[in-house]
């Protein structure tokens, strides 16, 4: 994964991307916690020419590590989906959902809740309207 983070810096400069490791189990081992990537020329395109509405969604990874991929997609002019930031996080549960959540509203500039609509299933609404 480290290698994965640092090419993404190297070929997208400007861009977040956060790795969290969990604290070290008793053999001094970290172990993945969780991974968000909010794209410089993605955050740009949206702030610039998007409608203010984020849809955010997510869903369980199948393989041999699983975990959850949570998603947050704007709409372009063109009623198009435009992909905003992505997180890998081992649950789907209260804190990795502030964790996104918190990291989006900062990487979009986001003040207010009103100034987006936001769309989500029930358990991600509750957080939003906490997080915005």
């Amino acid at each position: 994964m480290w290698d994965y983070a640092d090419a993404l810096r190297k070929k997208n400069p400007g861009s977040i991307i956060i790795m969290n490791l969990e604290e070290p189990d008793v053999e001094r081992r970290k172990k993945f916690k969780r991974f968000y990537v909010c794209f410089a020329g993605v955050k740009k395109g949206f702030l610039s020419g998007c409608r203010p509405f984020i849809g955010v969604d997510g869903f369980h990874l199948k393989g041999l590590h699983g975990g959850i991929l949570l998603t947050a997609v704007g709409v372009d002019l063109n009623n198009n989906q435009f992909p905003l930031a992505y997180s890998v996080v081992i649950s789907e549960n209260k804190e990795s959902w502030k964790w996104f959540l918190t990291l989006l509203r900062e990487d979009l500039n986001i003040a207010r809740e009103d100034s987006y609509t936001f769309i989500s299933d029930k358990d991600s609404y509750q957080l939003l309207r906490r997080c915005f």
